[in-house]
């Protein structure tokens, strides 16, 4: 561009930043992998307790013994 048509209005247009690239991106990457993981792991915890607890409180819940041992 001329120098002489560069005026304060196109000085001031704002750029957008590119995308993170390099370790920052990477790190970012990985704890939203490392958070997804342990949501997951939360939620399933969760679900499996809400059960068990249901099944109890339904009067019919009869425990069992898994040891592996015999009679």
């Amino acid at each position: 561009m001329d120098p002489s048509r560069i005026t304060a209005s196109t000085q001031s247009i704002p750029r957008p930043r590119p995308a993170p690239r390099g370790p920052s991106r990477t790190l970012t990457l990985a704890a939203v992998a490392l958070v997804g993981t342990g949501a997951a792991f939360k939620y399933v915890a969760t679900t499996m307790r809400e059960n068990e607890l249901a099944q109890r409180s339904s009067g019919l819940y009869v425990s069992v013994d898994r040891s592996g041992g015999g009679i």
